[in-house]
């Protein structure tokens, strides 16, 4: 155990107390299950739910073309979830498009007594009741398959991926696994539930996509470069482009004249090093620019910090 003196107790304790006149900055500290499936970054979540907002409209328009009415869409969540009992609760007649993307399978679901009346609804059809579930009729089921398939595609059209091979499923048992991904198997989902208020009531679709290529496809969006200090600004760099340096004995370097030549033991084509203040960082081929000698720039590395 290490002890504290009390003058260094002090010390501490005045540190803890604010300046007076000064602004206290609070910390935010933000809680995390880790029984949740997690990798987005909330930053990366924040992005692709600004995406997914912006694509919302387009489920919109697809139910008011359907429905013939004017209705209202919100986006009430975008998170991760594992697809272990993801549908424990869902009963036959469902609401259930299930689509895939690059073998890897998604659903989208609607409460099928919503979908129902909002089908009935859109073919001018008396309305069975509220809470009376039954099967939908082909047209129906088709009309429904376009709908949800559309809703899909907008979430999907966010992270540059398309819903491929869409077809309805009715029954549970029917219904796909994750596991039938094969070797690159995903347990994980994107779920994004969108709220649909209706002349016919308020209900939700629920979309699960897979979501493989979606932290690589916001790792770019979202990166942001790190700010320089304003005061960083005009600090001049040194680059040097060299092409490689040989060790010769000092007489021979005394004897050199105009007219010989320096063999560099590199072939004819290899790339040059480029160094900033003396440390690799760049590498490079030679070529000209307005009818100057420069470099091309062809691959970039951090330098070796020195152990």
């Amino acid at each position: 155990m290490v002890k504290v003196e009390p003058e260094e107790m002090q010390a501490i304790a005045a540190a803890m107390q604010p300046v007076a006149g000064a602004a206290r900055s609070r910390g935010e500290v933000v809680t995390r299950d880790f029984q949740k499936p997690q990798r987005l970054s909330p930053t990366q979540l924040a992005e692709l739910r600004k995406r997914i907002l912006e694509g919302v409209s387009s489920t919109r328009d697809a139910l008011k073309s359907m429905l013939r009415s004017d209705i209202a869409v919100k986006l009430i969540e975008v998170d991760e979830v594992s697809c272990e009992s993801l549908f424990g609760d869902l009963r036959a007649p469902m609401a259930v498009l299930q689509f895939s993307v690059r073998r890897q399978l998604g659903w989208v679901v609607w409460d099928p007594t919503a979908a129902l009346a909002a089908l009935e609804l859109a073919l001018g059809q008396p309305s069975g009741g509220q809470g009376d579930v039954r099967m939908f009729t082909p047209i129906e089921a088709l009309m429904l398959q376009r709908l949800l398939a559309s809703t899909a595609a907008s979430v999907l059209h966010c992270v540059q991926l398309a819903p491929e091979a869409p077809e309805m499923v009715r029954d549970p048992a029917l219904l796909g696994s994750w596991r039938d991904g094969g070797a690159e198997a995903d347990p994980q989902r994107l779920k994004v539930v969108i709220e649909i208020e209706a002349p016919t009531g308020t209900s939700t679709l629920r979309v699960y996509t897979p979501m493989f290529q979606a932290k690589g496809e916001l790792a770019k969006a979202s990166a942001v470069k790190p700010a320089l200090p304003e005061h960083l600004g005009d600090v001049q760099v040194g680059i040097a482009a060299r092409l490689a340096q040989i060790d010769v004995p000092l007489a021979q370097l005394l004897e050199i004249e105009i007219g010989d030549v320096i063999p560099l033991r590199v072939a004819v084509g290899t790339q040059l090093d480029v160094l900033v203040e003396d440390q690799r960082c760049m590498s490079a081929g030679i070529g000209q620019c307005q009818g100057k000698l420069a470099v091309r720039i062809a691959g970039i590395e951090r330098p070796k910090s020195e152990s």
